[in-house]
C-alpha cells in the first residue's frame, strides 16, 4: 500500500498527482488530487520505485512541479 501525504508552506496550494503505467506494476496509470493512496500490485520478484509527478498550483495560480519516488 502506497501512501504520500504532501505538503506546502503556501496555505491553499492544490496537489494534483498523477503516475503512468509501469512494468512491474499491474495497475493502470493513475491520478489524483492531494493525498496519494493506493494498493500497487507489483508482479515481480523485485522491490520497485514508483515515480508519481504533482502539480501544486497556488491561490494566485503560480505552478510548480514536484516529482516524489516512493
Amino acid at each position: 500500500s502506497v501512501g504520500y501525504v504532501p505538503a506546502s508552506t503556501i496555505q491553499g496550494t492544490r496537489f494534483t498527482w498523477s503516475r503512468p503505467q509501469l512494468n512491474g506494476i499491474f495497475n493502470q496509470r493513475a491520478s489524483g488530487i492531494d493525498v496519494i493512496s493506493e494498493s500497487l500490485i507489483n508482479t515481480t520478484s523485485q522491490p520497485l520505485n514508483v515515480s508519481y509527478q504533482y502539480v501544486l498550483t497556488a491561490p494566485n495560480g503560480c505552478t510548480n512541479t514536484a516529482s516524489v519516488t516512493l
